[in-house]
């Protein structure tokens, strides 16, 4: 089972994904613009703040979290890395946790540099 914390962020998450959609697409340039841009959340920031202080202090709140989700995002990989080592289906070795703290280092670097090579492989397929 998820704990409870998990599951309000995991739910918090996706309201915020829905709603950034909805509300970026009902404002100008609308969807069209939208989907040319990278960052529609900030767009949308510019266009009812302006070009401001509030904007770029937004800018950098936005940052922060794409930050603090990338590495939950890690240590939820190697969390889940670990367990599937523990329970069997992938080499145990996966399983080696530190002594202090219990984290499964050998399934966060390796999950990581799986990501990483994946990551790259894709680029060069894809030319960009």
């Amino acid at each position: 089972t998820m704990p409870r914390g998990l599951s309000i962020s995991f739910a918090t998450l996706v309201f915020l994904a829905v709603s950034t959609f909805f509300i970026s697409c009902s404002i100008p340039p609308g969807a069209a613009g939208m989907a040319t841009t990278t960052y529609p959340l900030l767009l949308g920031y510019q266009y009812i703040f302006g070009n401001s202080e509030t904007t770029r202090w937004s800018c950098l709140l936005l940052v922060t979290g794409l930050v603090a989700s990338l590495h939950s995002f890690i240590f939820a990989t190697g969390q889940l890395i670990a367990q599937m080592a523990y329970d069997g289906y992938f080499p145990k070795g996966l399983n080696r946790r530190t002594q202090s703290t219990g984290r499964p280092y050998v399934a966060i670097i390796t999950g990581s540099a799986l990501t990483y090579l994946i990551t790259v492989v894709l680029y060069l397929a894809t030319g960009k």
